[in-house]
């Protein structure tokens, strides 16, 4: 199996999701495939509007570090040598579309986002609903290192060529 195709997620995000602590995605959008390469981004962090104070809004305080760590390094790595590495892909094995806002304060324990941050973004969404994607992530044999790309619509990413996900090892067992 291969694939090309990959989505731009903040990169603590991502880092929860290698480290088995989040398995899920919310979107305003269904999933445009369901392998997908997880490209990180670090707007989250170096936004400049984004104080201390915000940035801990966004995130439930056990993952404020982490989520300052993954940010730094990523924004580091690609301000300095202009490149991302890419470790890791999701396989989406459930799309369920989401139109009560109050089920995110009951989805908490399963992703690193505050509520209110999750409750803020949904507000966005121009249907009224949002996609809650459940995912089981893989890790690739060897981290991808590619050029900094612009966002393709809706922060999408495709890779020059296919892949190969034959020897990734899933971050979770079946058990947990």
């Amino acid at each position: 199996m291969s694939t090309d195709r990959g989505i731009k997620e903040w990169a603590a995000v991502i880092a929860a999701m290698r480290e088995g602590t989040q398995s899920v995605l919310v979107r305003v959008y269904e999933p445009p495939h369901n392998e997908l390469l997880l490209y990180p981004t670090y707007n989250f962090y170096g936004s400049k509007k984004n104080s201390p104070e915000e940035f801990n809004r966004m995130f439930q305080s056990p993952f404020w570090e982490m989520a300052r760590d993954a940010g730094s390094q990523a924004m580091e790595r690609a301000q300095k040598d202009s490149f991302v590495d890419i470790d890791c892909f999701a396989k989406v094995d459930q799309a369920i579309e989401v139109r009560d806002l109050s089920v995110w304060s009951r989805l908490e324990p399963y992703f690193i986002w505050s509520a209110d941050h999750v409750r803020n973004y949904c507000k966005g969404s121009k249907s009224g609903s949002v996609w809650l994607w459940l995912c089981r992530i893989y890790k690739l044999p060897k981290a991808l290192m590619i050029g900094r790309t612009s966002a393709l619509p809706p922060n999408t990413y495709r890779h020059h060529e296919d892949v190969s996900t034959e020897k990734a090892r899933p971050v979770l067992s079946d058990a947990d």
